[in-house]
């Protein structure tokens, strides 16, 4: 069936795209390669999956572009891309890293969250900015680092890197402005939607034009707080 792509907004046979990119799911499949989606604060369970969340979203010269970015991005996950040293508590501290690449990876998943129609972007709604960040995907041109920031974080549980489970995304408010944050496979995702000009420590948090990083630490205790919608993706035969 011939559909107008979501990115490019041009007709076409659709693929069968995922959301996030599937490596995002390792550490949620168990040795059967299931997962759950887990309602955190009702502690009930979804049906096991075997596929990450795919929807109808781009023609096949999108999703190429896409998977540019998601390779790249990989190995930043996998901290093949780039020099990485730890740092004292867990942090750790990129160079050399390509921003515009990074950079539009990780507003491609913001926008992706947004666009989708399944349960997994039901708390995002980008409103104006969606427009705008789809505009900057078509061009290829990563914004400036004051515009969307995204903080990126370890996630830890008792002073350990925590690399199984995947949060699906929720809003809040951070330092008075709006936000989003999601995470998978060990590293948090705090998109800024505010206008306010971070803080130097926290700019540090966010992929610099000069190709660098410094990711902090968060604790997976967290993660469930008192907000609702609340889904980690978990192995099928390890939750309840």
């Amino acid at each position: 069936m011939v559909e107008a792509c979501k990115l490019c907004q041009q007709p076409a046979e659709l693929c069968r795209s995922h959301v996030i990119p599937e490596w995002a799911y390792e550490g949620a499949y168990d040795d059967k390669h299931k997962y759950v989606a887990l309602d955190v604060l009702n502690q009930k369970k979804g049906k096991p999956q075997q596929k990450g969340e795919r929807e109808n979203l781009l023609c096949k010269t999108c999703e190429t572009l896409f998977s540019v970015w998601e390779n790249y991005a990989k190995g930043v996950w996998h901290q093949t891309a780039g020099q990485w040293r730890t740092l004292d508590g867990g942090g750790l501290w990129g160079t050399g890293l390509d921003y515009q690449k990074l950079r539009l990876f990780l507003l491609s998943v913001l926008w992706r969250f947004d666009v989708a129609m399944g349960d997994i972007g039901k708390n995002v709604s980008l409103g104006p900015h969606s427009e705008k960040i789809r505009l900057m995907l078509v061009k290829k041109v990563a914004p400036d680092p004051s515009v969307y920031p995204c903080m990126m974080m370890r996630v830890l549980e008792g002073g350990e890197w925590k690399r199984v489970g995947l949060r699906w995304p929720i809003k809040g408010r951070w330092d008075g402005q709006r936000a989003y944050s999601a995470a998978f496979r060990g590293i948090g995702l705090l998109y800024i939607m505010g206008k306010r000009k971070l803080k130097p420590h926290q700019q540090r948090g966010c992929i610099s034009a000069d190709g660098s990083i410094v990711l902090g630490t968060s604790q997976a205790v967290g993660w469930s707080g008192h907000m609702g919608k609340l889904r980690i993706c978990w192995p099928g035969e390890s939750v309840i």
